[in-house]
């Protein structure tokens, strides 16, 4: 902001969100930790997850909207930008998201067994991508007069911004919403309970009530009947 370079801007803020998320995420895991035993909470505290997640997700589409907004001004009402400290920023900002890329590389194919890790990974690939866009419009700008490059690199960043934004939203509503869980699971858990033939299932709901922890309302009828253990 200080320099005036919306593509910096939109190259923090796209790093600041995850960072932000996952302080979010911290903070959601520590109070559901210490709320575990809640008797007030019917389905435990692993909603909360899910709300700190969709908050968040609020936020960051405001803030993709706003930058979109501000580029767009100022495709037509250019203003002065300091290119020499913008840059420099940016290549920090390129060797922090390089360094953390090197430090979750994939030596002994892990990424195949974390999902999260691989996750991760991915996204500190998506900010270095960031990032070299920002430090190419500058560098255009600077030197060859190309000063359009800088606020259509700040759409971009918030176009990248908001599509993580709503990504997130849909994810966290499902669970804030109890839907039902994916078609597959709901259907390997059907044929397992009906596996023998003789038991069939009336009414069947499952859904996510905290991360990996879900919840199930089954009805079935059974011509010999037995206990619910069963």
């Amino acid at each position: 902001w200080i320099f005036g370079s919306m593509a910096l801007l939109a190259d923090g803020w796209h790093m600041a969100s995850h960072a932000g998320a996952m302080a979010v995420a911290w903070f959601a895991y520590v109070w559901a930790r210490r709320n575990a035993d809640n008797p007030d909470l019917v389905f435990g505290a692993g909603k909360v997850n899910a709300l700190a997640g969709f908050a968040s997700a609020v936020g960051l589409f405001l803030v993709a909207a706003y930058m979109a907004a501000e580029s767009l001004m100022r495709l037509f009402s250019p203003v002065q930008i300091s290119f020499g400290p913008a840059t420099f920023v940016a290549v920090l900002g390129l060797t922090v998201n390089l360094l953390s890329a090197w430090w979750l590389r994939d030596e002994d194919h892990a990424h195949s067994h974390d999902h999260n890790l691989k996750a991760a990974y991915m996204h500190v690939l998506a900010d270095a991508l960031t990032s070299i866009l920002a430090i190419f419009a500058l560098l255009g700008g600077r030197f060859y007069g190309l000063y359009w490059l800088d606020p259509v690199m700040g759409i971009v960043g918030a176009l990248v911004v908001g599509r993580w934004a709503i990504g997130l939203l849909r994810e966290t509503a499902r669970v804030l919403l109890d839907h039902r869980v994916s078609k597959d699971l709901h259907t390997e858990i059907l044929s397992r309970i009906e596996k023998d033939g003789q038991v069939r299932v009336r009414d069947l709901y499952v859904w996510n009530v905290g991360p990996r922890r879900m919840a199930a309302h089954i009805t079935v009828e059974d011509p010999a009947p037995r206990p619910p253990e069963y």
